[in-house]
């Protein structure tokens, strides 16, 4: 097969660092190929990402020793407009790339501006919308979408320009697992037709090993695996991944509750109905549901980021409204889906110190707290740095780092692990289950349903904006037909197991058979 992407990169330095990048890279992708990029946090994986669509050096400005062609252009000569119709580049975070005021006219962008006519934009657009599912989403804003409904009319935007070479970050981290499974499949489809080659970026490889043609293992900025089928990749943490699993015996105290609220968008998009849920204090419960189903709403109601239009939400035994937001606030942390949308300052010492220097916290107990965050997350010797030079994996902990420095009794943890190796995921659902651990309440909003079945205490299952299942984990296996007839399958959703991983009623601890092949891809 004739080369369509050639990368040889001998450092790759950004401005402002001193550690190269990227080292010693070689790199050759043919027509047709499907290229799976994996690796932990700060492997490099995003920095190739760039370097293959010219965004280094054209949008983030690097030096860079070497040389990168796709389809015969040095992108390092080339103009990112002149690679429209060759490359096409969907980034991590949906809400960098959606910037209209409806999908239709997001996804016409791409091809309006390759001076094709009408009909053929017109052509493009729905070609892309039914691809990726979203037909009938033409008039949404995508300020209503769900992550994963963003990540898709990213991709059809994407799409609408027929690039020869797709590279794709993360594509479907925010989806449910029925959406990735559905969207790998379509861009398998996609990539045997000979039309695209697509390069894709994920921290779960197992999940495309049906479809992926070659797979690459990067670490400290190098490949150190180029398999052409796939092989075990095996995490060094997940021996210690089941360690540590609390139980809740028995009810306990109340810390936040919801109580027959509902609330709809502008346009009458419906949000959340009548839902009642508790959270308990020492507690990590889950909610999970496929896009769209409502969790992100409802967990918005416990600090007011949504009031709602019907019904009554109480934290600490307070009443939540306008008088009594600002001080329930100081007690519920919010980890967004997004850690970009709450770090805002200009190193990581002063991100995790904001909220406590806004509470007029004496200067030594802020330090003292900050430093303790950041050695509890693994960030203390990035303290100095730009929150902006940290990788995806190491802004989210900074996020949740932030968030716990202001000590609060709730954290409302919206996909916290989102797009995150299994060993980050890891961290961080090991420091919120200590958070549990400790007395305070955690919600977990999540589409992985493997971390959900082996950390949570309790799982919440959301269908059609309505809350259709509130069970303790312990009673998951006799509860998997009722979760499956909402589209969640316990047993082959789990990207953190090949087989399912309940605790049994006798055994709460005891993880049954099928979880030897963890990480295998």
């Amino acid at each position: 097969m004739s080369k369509l992407v050639d990368v040889s990169i001998k450092s790759l330095v950004f401005a402002g660092q001193e550690m190269s990048a990227l080292s010693d890279i070689e790199l050759v992708v043919t027509h047709g190929e499907f290229l799976v990029i994996s690796g932990p946090v700060a492997s490099g994986k995003t920095a190739l990402c760039h370097c293959l669509t010219g965004a280094v050096p054209h949008f983030f400005p690097a030096v860079m020793e070497g040389k990168v062609t796709v389809a015969g252009m040095n992108l390092a000569e080339t103009v990112l407009p002149e690679m429209a119709g060759t490359v096409g580049y969907m980034m991590q975070d949906p809400q960098n790339q959606l910037f209209s005021s409806t999908i239709a006219e997001d996804v016409a962008f791409g091809p309006g501006n390759m001076a094709l006519d009408r009909a053929e934009v017109r052509r493009r657009i729905d070609e892309a919308l039914d691809f990726v599912g979203l037909r009938g989403f033409e008039n949404r804003s995508p300020e209503t979408l769900s992550g994963g409904e963003a990540q898709r009319a990213v991709l059809a935007g994407v799409l609408a320009m027929k690039p020869k070479v797709l590279v794709l970050d993360q594509p479907a981290a925010e989806m449910d697992p029925p959406g990735r499974r559905d969207i790998y499949k379509r861009l398998g489809r996609l990539s045997r037709s000979g039309n695209c080659s697509i390069i894709l970026v994920t921290d779960h490889p197992e999940e495309l090993s049906e479809y992926g043609t070659r797979f690459i293992l990067m670490h400290d900025g190098c490949i150190v695996q180029d398999l052409a089928r796939p092989a075990p990749v095996i995490s060094g943490a997940a021996a210690g991944f089941y360690q540590g699993l609390l139980q809740v015996s028995g009810p306990g105290e109340t810390a936040a509750s919801l109580e027959s609220c509902s609330y709809s968008y502008e346009g009458s998009l419906e949000g959340c109905r009548d839902v009642s849920l508790e959270i308990i204090k020492g507690e990590l419960a889950a909610l999970v549901g496929l896009n769209g189903s409502g969790k992100t709403t409802l967990a918005k109601h416990f600090n007011g980021l949504v009031s709602p239009q019907q019904g009554v939400v109480r934290v600490l035994g307070r009443e939540l409204h306008k008088n009594s937001i600002w001080d329930i606030r100081r007690e519920v942390g919010f980890l967004f889906q997004n850690p970009d949308y709450q770090i805002f300052a200009n190193s990581v010492e002063e991100e995790a110190a904001f909220a406590l220097k806004i509470r007029k916290i004496p200067r030594d107990e802020v330090m003292q707290r900050v430093n303790r965050v950041l050695r509890f997350t693994g960030l203390f010797e990035y303290r100095s740095r730009h929150p902006q030079r940290l990788s995806s994996g190491q802004r989210q902990l900074l996020a949740l780092a932030s968030v716990l420095a202001a000590e609060p009794k709730i954290i409302i943890a919206d996909e916290p692990t989102s797009g995150l190796n299994r060993e980050t995921a890891e961290l961080i659902m090991q420091l919120l289950s200590q958070v549990a651990a400790e007395g305070g309440a955690v919600l977990l909003v999540t589409h992985d349903l493997g971390l959900a079945a082996q950390y949570a205490h309790r799982i919440v299952g959301m269908f059609k904006h309505q809350i259709y299942i509130d069970i303790p984990t312990v009673q998951l296996g006799s509860s998997l037909d009722e979760f499956s007839s909402i589209g969640l399958d316990f047993g082959t959703g789990s990207s953190f197991a090949a087989g399912r991983i309940l605790r049994t009623e006798s055994n709460p601890g005891d993880v049954l058979e099928g979880g030897a092949a963890i990480g295998a891809v």
